[in-house]
Formats: structure tokens, C-alpha cells, sequence
């Protein structure tokens, strides 16, 4: 029952990854609790990898912008005025690099025969495909 006081909210739940608010079950172990966060983690390795599979030029600037400028967002509303203009006018930057990436990767994908209405069988024939650029 102490999953439900409402005067534990705050420290019952937490945010997943909807933003949205979930319960913590208090009573789950560290052992389960582990478990559970590295098949998440796993989860998400293969989204990546996958991402990078068939987004190369995207996780490129992603890759740089990490190394480079990641740090230097995270404190975006800190420094003068003119550093947070040169933040967000790097930020604007990202953007546009971002799109355009996206849509040589998204060309390459069509050209390659792969569309967003594909079959599976055209799936393979583009992964295939970008298997043999590499």
C-alpha cells in the first residue's frame, strides 16, 4: 500500500520516456530493477544501431555535434548575451546540417529501391544494398 500515499507522490514516481508520470514499483529488486534498465539499454543500442544503418550522414552530425558543441548547449542560457546568441545561431546551424543530412540519407534510401511504403522484401533489398556501399 505504500505505492499509493499520495504524500510519497513526489518519491513514488517518476517520468518514462513519454514525459508522462509512471509508478515505481517499491518493492521490485535491485536485481530485477537491473535487469530490467539493461534490456532498456540493449533496446536502445539496437535503435542506435540501426539508426546509424540506414542514417549514416545524420549520425555523423550527430557524432560531431556530441564531441563538439554538446557540452556548450547544455549551458545555453549561461554567459553573456552575445555567447547565447552565438549558442543558438550554433544551434540554428545543427539544424539545418541535420536536415540536409537527413535528406542525402533519405535520396541514397530511394535510390537504393527502399521507400516508406516498402515491403519487406524491398527492406532487405536496401539494407542489401547499403550493405554493399559500405
Amino acid at each position: 500500500r505504500g505505492g499509493t500515499t499520495s504524500g510519497f507522490a513526489g518519491l513514488l514516481a517518476s517520468r518514462g520516456s513519454s514525459g508522462n508520470l509512471r509508478e515505481v514499483d517499491l518493492n521490485e529488486t535491485p536485481l530485477v530493477q537491473n535487469k530490467r534498465l539493461l534490456s532498456r539499454i540493449d533496446v536502445l543500442s539496437k535503435t542506435v544501431e540501426l539508426g546509424r544503418r540506414y542514417f549514416p550522414h545524420c549520425s555523423q552530425v550527430l557524432d560531431k555535434f556530441m564531441e563538439d558543441d554538446l557540452p556548450d548547449l547544455f549551458y545555453l542560457e549561461k554567459g553573456s548575451v552575445d555567447e547565447q546568441k552565438a549558442k543558438k545561431q550554433r544551434f540554428v546551424e545543427l539544424k539545418g546540417e541535420v536536415q540536409k543530412a537527413f535528406s542525402k540519407d533519405k535520396a541514397e534510401l530511394h535510390r537504393c529501391g527502399l521507400s516508406s511504403s516498402s515491403s519487406s522484401s524491398s527492406l532487405i533489398e536496401g539494407v542489401n544494398c547499403k550493405a554493399r556501399k559500405l
